[in-house]
Parts: C-alpha cells; structure tokens; sequence
C-alpha cells in the first residue's frame, strides 16, 4: 500500500507526519475450563465494554455452588448451636438420660455384688464373674457420658469449641464464594469497545483456562504509529500533543507516548519505492477515540503543531 512520498513534511513550521492506526489486538480466554456452550459473536461485529462474547457450560458449576451453599449453611447451623446453648427442652431431655443412666448402673452395682457374693461361694464360674465385671464397667461408662452430656446443655459449650466451629463457617464461606466466582467466570465478557477480529472455538469444544478463544481490537483508545527522520527529531518530545487527521477529515487530539531509540528503514506502507531506504524513527501516539472514528490499519496524518515544537 503506497500512501505518500515521504514520511514527515513542514506545513507553517508544524511537523506532518504519516502513519496509521496500530491494531491493538488483545487475545481473550476463560478464567476456567470447560465445554463451550454458546459462541455470542463471529468475526466483524463490534462490540462493547462488559457484553457477553461466549458461555460455557455452567452445569457442574451450579452444582458446585449448591454443594458449597449447603455446607456453608450446615457449618452455620452449628456454630449458632454452640453460641446460643441447647434449649430447654433439650437440657430435660439430656437431665433425663443421666438419671437412667444412674438408674442403671446403680441396679448394675446391685448385681454385680451379688454376682460376686455366689462367685466366692463357689456357686458361679469365674467366667460369669468376669462377665459381670464388664457389664458393670460398661453401664458405668454410659453413665459418665450421659453426665457429660448433661453438663455440656446445662453449662454451654467450651469456647474452644465454638472457636472451631466458627473458623468451620469462615472456611465455609469462603469456599462458597469462590464457587460463585467460578460460575460467573462461565460467561466471557469484553474488557472494552472493539471489534472481534477471530474466533477459535465452536460450540461444543472443551477448552482449557486461559486458552485463547477470540481475539479483538480495542476501539475505545487506539495508538497511532508514524515515522520521524533524525533530522526532525530533535523537535519531538514525550507527552507532545498532536493532532490526528483520517482520510474522512476527522480530527483529534493525541499524546506521544513512545518514540524509538533506534532508526530503522522507513516501512514500505507509507513511502514509495524510492523513498524506503531512508532512515526514521518510530514514533507512537495514543489517542482517545471514544466515537470509534479511528479503525485498524486507517492510514492517517500527524500534525504537531509549532507551540509544540518551539
């Protein structure tokens, strides 16, 4: 493409250059992997900030959500049981397993006593003896734990206790937020206005985390690259303003924001033949282009005008 006969020029002492709209292409991948359930656009379509480009499949991600929400609620349950106390019913139910529990073992002590007595007598074989032992040790031991239980309902729960149940629900919830997170991450969004330049995938293919998917260019701010000789660059500087002229006669206003350190030949796209074996300096300029006027590869002229460059 042969746009013009050199590469900067003077018009009433301000610097004209050329050059053309850079294609800042950005490629665009899931945070998560998965099937893809719908592709929203195909190549072409231009596109804004936050819509919807792609969805995968987010069936095992509700899933995963609903898991997560019922632990969530579970672990909170607990903790609200431990905090508050049982309530009175429950402390009259665990007073009356203690004393049946007493009942028992007392009744048990009974027995065993009198097992005992016949056992010394030579009425009883050691075997029954020492079943009895065990039976009496056993009613003792269910005995202790309906005294613990007892005492847990009627004095609360030790705080060490409730410190773990309460980390129980803060791990819980985080767990339960992350799944949300991963579920949101289903759907694919545009960082910004654009055009899709490609699309990758069809529906149906399962594609990794950070696989690229689509690619597009970013409108909504652009960076316009032209090319100075040496001999003019000296009159250029960082943060100089310029201003950017397309082939329709839009104009706006632009900041250098890069200039190279080293020459190179003058890019065939806008010089002639002749004119490729001069020497410049890239220079790049970024622009705020809100109302998309400027698009990829649109060849463009680059004035900076002289209050810049005295």
């Amino acid at each position: 493409m042969l746009i013009l006969a050199n590469s900067c020029t003077r018009k009433n002492n301000d610097l004209k250059c050329y050059g053309y709209v850079e294609n800042r292409e950005t490629e665009l991948s899931f945070r998560i992997g998965g099937n893809i359930n719908a592709i929203l656009v195909q190549q072409g379509d231009e596109v804004t900030a936050g819509e919807s480009l792609a969805v995968l499949d987010s069936t095992p991600y509700k899933l995963n959500v609903e898991m997560r929400t019922a632990e969530y609620i579970s672990a909170q349950a607990k903790l609200d049981q431990l905090e508050t106390g049982l309530r009175p019913q429950e402390i009259y139910r665990s007073y009356s397993a203690l004393q049946l529990a007493q009942a028992k073992y007392q009744q048990a002590v009974e027995d065993f006593q009198r097992i005992e007595a016949l056992w010394k007598n030579g009425d009883l074989s050691l075997q029954d003896y020492q079943q009895a032992q065990t039976n009496l040790e056993i009613v003792k031991s269910q005995m202790n734990i309906a005294r613990q239980d007892f005492s847990l309902a009627s004095e609360g729960f030790p705080p060490q206790e409730i410190q773990a149940a309460l980390a129980n629900v803060e791990r819980a919830e985080i767990s339960l937020t992350l799944a949300k997170l991963e579920l949101s991450y289903t759907i694919l969004t545009s960082p910004g206005d654009g055009i899709i330049t490609s699309v990758y995938v069809e529906p149906g293919e399962n594609v990794s985390a950070g696989m690229p998917v689509m690619a597009t260019s970013q409108l909504d701010t652009v960076k316009v690259n032209f090319w100075v000789s040496g001999q003019d660059l000296k009159w250029i500087s960082l943060d100089n303003q310029v201003e950017i002229y397309s082939d329709p006669g839009e104009k706006l206003s632009g900041t250098i924001c890069y200039i190279s350190s080293q020459a190179e030949f003058t890019p065939s796209m806008v010089v002639t033949e002749q004119e490729r074996a001069t020497l410049v300096y890239l220079v790049q300029a970024i622009v705020s282009n809100q109302d998309q006027l400027l698009k990829p590869g649109l060849p463009v002229t680059v004035e900076i005008p002289r209050s810049e460059i005295d």
